[in-house]
């Protein structure tokens, strides 16, 4: 196995004790990460991404030009992508790996596509529940990726990590007309009936309406 890249994290206007929190997350994480994360004290060139404290009382730009990542305690409130204050573990983790992938964060549907499920896996028990979630909400309707996050509770960008894997599977369309891009399934579909009454079993399970 080939070693990790070494990646540089920064925190800006952050409370020495979210910083801390941070640094034992990242502990528990490594495991799981593409490559290997440590904090810097320093927000400056040669960091690899920056988490930016949108609910300081007193907010100052962090310097231009650096990938980032806004995190507040007011997800909804913001159009921008951004992750939850206190940080959850799940969106910390999407975020780093998809910034060891590229030099940003980027996602394979935009914010104001709508999308539909194509099909249910062939082996929804290999997902998981979030992911399972997001299926359900998208059965019986399109939405974007706000709304998707306002259906199921799920913060804005770990929704989008989890419709980017299953546009890459193959399992989810863009509404007609909103300029995504969906390759052929990489998967077979289920059948409409079969995948339709597993949704809707599924959704039920879930609390959600399908």
């Amino acid at each position: 196995m080939s070693p990790r890249t070494a990646m540089r994290l920064a925190c800006h206007q952050f409370l020495a004790t979210d910083v801390e929190v941070l640094r034992s997350l990242l502990g528990l994480l490594d495991p799981y990460l593409r490559s290997h994360w440590r904090i810097v004290e320093r927000v400056g060139a040669g960091v690899d991404l920056v988490l930016v404290n949108l609910d300081h009382p007193h907010p100052v730009p962090p310097p231009q030009g650096l990938p980032r990542v806004d995190c507040t305690a007011r997800v909804r409130e913001h159009r921008g992508r951004c992750i939850h204050r206190p940080l959850r573990a799940s969106e910390v983790l999407a975020v780093l790996n998809g910034a060891g992938e590229q030099a940003g964060i980027g996602v394979a549907v935009p914010d104001g596509t709508a999308v539909r499920l194509r099909a249910w896996p062939p082996d929804p028990a290999a997902w998981e529940a979030e992911a399972l979630q997001v299926m359900a909400a998208l059965t019986s309707r399109t939405a974007t990726p706000a709304q998707i996050a306002g259906l199921t509770g799920l913060g804005l960008l770990r929704v989008h990590d989890i419709l980017a894997r299953l546009h890459h599977a193959g399992l989810v369309d863009g509404e007609a007309g909103a300029g995504v891009a969906v390759r052929e399934p990489a998967v077979a579909a289920v059948r409409t009936g079969r995948w339709r009454a597993l949704a809707q079993r599924v959704g039920q399970l879930l609390g959600l309406s399908t």
